[in-house]
């Protein structure tokens, strides 16, 4: 998520509305699992609004909002939860992304994202002194994307290491 918000570009309700709209446009399949990496500035109540909004369309959500895990880069959850990719394509995560963390899902992982919200749901739902800089930025985010060029030795194939701890 991001704070959208919280930072005055737009209503909680609004917020809420963006990205239930975003994702159903974008498709659901059956048994779903939603994994929210929150905004470290998100506020709670708009957490567990996010939550009961989306509940009737996946099998289950997740929230990073942990102490542990509410401030800790998405790319390391990531990698720890996803990493190595599941060679059956019906088992690849799908990345919905509204702000600069899926460069380096990109970069990192080439994994990716699918960037939101689009201009229906930005002009429908941004305060109108905000809705060009965003679609401006989901530009910007969607050329990055683009024109990242992942190093050879992300995309070569090797064994993924074993870790200890120490």
């Amino acid at each position: 998520t991001s704070n959208f918000s919280e930072a005055r570009r737009m209503s909680l309700d609004n917020e809420i509305a963006a990205y239930r709209e975003f994702l159903i446009g974008e498709g659901i399949e059956p048994n779903t699992v939603l994994v929210i990496k929150p905004h470290p500035r998100d506020d709670n109540v708009k957490l567990q609004k996010l939550e009961d909004a989306l509940s009737d369309l996946f099998d289950k959500i997740i929230i990073l909002s942990e102490p542990d895990l509410f401030f800790l880069p998405f790319e390391v959850f990531f990698a720890e939860a996803f990493l190595p990719l599941d060679s059956n394509p019906n088992n690849q995560p799908r990345v919905f992304a509204v702000s600069t963390a899926c460069v380096s899902l990109k970069l990192l992982f080439n994994v990716p994202s699918i960037v939101g919200f689009g201009n229906q749901i930005t002009s429908k739902l941004f305060y109108e002194n905000y809705a060009a800089g965003r679609l401006e930025h989901e530009q910007e985010l969607r050329a990055a994307i683009n024109n990242v060029e992942v190093p050879g030795i992300i995309t070569q194939h090797h064994e993924s290491p074993t870790y200890q701890s120490i």
